[in-house]
């Protein structure tokens, strides 16, 4: 098949603006006025629904008519119920999960039945593969079954077929048949999502924000898909510049003198705050020695445990109405008094700091953000080796906005937010300026 001209349009837009909504009306016109088909990816099951529980999601909800259907696991997969569907024309709605497992079969039926493609939320298209070993990679290349590219590391199956699903390579052999699979290095192997289907399809849309600063668009500049901005205009988008006025308005940023003190002991506030960084500061969730004994937790850790328990003090708030991240592996370690426990009838004040699209904690009105993040180096330097920048501010950014936009203020309403890192908050800062 012919790669196509036509670039992704990327629907750029804050959170607030109305884009999914929009979208939603986009495909249904579509639908209706032109009998077109839509293959809708989200990240989560509230979107898209689940065919195995048959319950229903957002898109169901808002665009009936159009009869959406949910692949279901029957013993192989969603994979293969996703190829049947579409085999049959029907608008499908599925997660980014699913939709990443794809393989050469399912893009030619794709690309075939002319279907148009709605991601909701970038995709990660990039990231290590564990599941070969380089010994077992250069054992293939030297019986001839794969062989690299010297330009770009790119694996090709050129051995024979192999029939059984159940052998140690089959997947490898589907990956390298989507163009998946590159050597990076001398011991490294990374997956990305097959470029095929962006280059074939006619048109592919992409709901997100600030979309710069994803691994998606980076994947795009690296494999030479093309993408162009839809003016907010064509989906009836509110202006960002409305949200940003209500978010400084709305929006209080504490000040913590333990914070200060913790910020003000290193020079360099880069990393402060980062993983790294609570590698060296911080003990993991469940650490024990040599000896299997508890290891102690660190000064650092109860002076940070005091910082957040101050802010809800000082805040008159509580466990009901305040949320707080930190990087998993600490979070028994920095929970303390007034948010240690999930209130009765209320929600856990823990949520994992990529978390997006819940509107479940709109009510609470108290933040407090205790990570520094940073896109994983293996793929930002893997990107590089291919001349490729990595925005990494924009993705912190993004990730950050993302996450405080779960509480209050994503409905124009007050909210307090406390930034352990100075890096993120002046992120933050600038953002709002712009």
């Amino acid at each position: 098949m012919e790669e196509r001209q036509t670039p992704v349009k990327v629907v750029d837009a804050i959170m607030g603006s109305g884009k999914t909504t929009g979208m939603f009306k986009l495909m249904g016109d579509g639908f209706s006025r032109d009998n077109k088909k839509y293959f809708y990816v989200s990240l989560f099951n509230s979107e898209v629904g689940d065919g195995n529980t048959k319950e229903l999601g957002r898109v169901h909800k808002e665009l009936p008519y159009m009869e959406f259907k949910m692949p279901q696991n029957r013993g192989q997969g969603k994979k293969e119920n996703i190829k049947d569907l579409m085999k049959r024309g029907y608008n499908i709605a599925t997660t980014h999960a699913s939709f990443r497992s794809f393989d050469k079969e399912a893009i030619d039926i794709m690309v075939e039945k002319g279907y148009t493609l709605v991601i909701d939320e970038s995709l990660d298209c990039i990231t290590k593969y564990d599941n070969l070993k380089v010994f077992d990679l250069n054992l293939l290349i030297g019986m001839n079954y794969i062989s690299v590219s010297e330009i770009d590391g790119k694996l090709s199956w050129t051995g024979d077929d192999i029939k059984e699903e159940d052998t140690t390579f089959y997947d490898v052999m589907k990956l390298c048949r989507t163009e998946s699979l590159y050597k990076y290095g001398d011991d490294l192997i990374m997956w990305e999502y097959p470029p095929l289907l962006l280059k074939m399809l006619e048109d592919v849309y992409v709901i997100t924000y600030l979309f710069e600063g994803s691994i998606m668009c980076s994947w795009m500049d690296k494999n030479g898909i093309l993408y162009e901005k839809l003016p907010h205009s064509k989906l009836g988008l509110r202006p960002e510049y409305e949200i940003k006025q209500s978010i400084k308005e709305n929006l209080e940023l504490l000040k913590s003198n333990g914070l200060q003190s913790i910020r003000q002991e290193q020079s360099s506030k880069e990393h402060q705050f980062s993983s790294g960084w609570y590698k060296r500061n911080c003990v993991k969730d469940g650490s024990k020695d040599k000896d299997k004994q508890p290891i102690p937790e660190t000064e650092m850790m109860v002076r940070m445990r005091k910082v957040i328990e101050s802010s809800i003090s000082r805040t008159k708030s509580s466990n009901r109405c305040m949320f707080w991240t930190t990087f998993k592996d600490y979070q028994k370690g920095l929970s303390g008094k007034g948010y240690k426990q999930k209130p009765r009838d209320g929600l856990d004040p823990f949520l994992a700091c990529n978390t997006k699209a819940t509107n479940d904690y709109r009510d609470h009105t108290l933040c407090v953000y205790s990570v520094n993040v940073f896109k994983t180096p293996i793929e930002v330097n893997y990107l590089k080796s291919r001349g490729i920048e990595f925005d990494n501010d924009l993705y912190s950014l993004s990730e950050m906005i993302q996450f405080i936009f779960r509480g209050s203020i994503r409905k124009g309403e007050h909210m307090k937010l406390l930034v352990f890192s100075e890096r993120m908050e002046k992120l933050l800062l600038e953002w709002l300026e712009e």
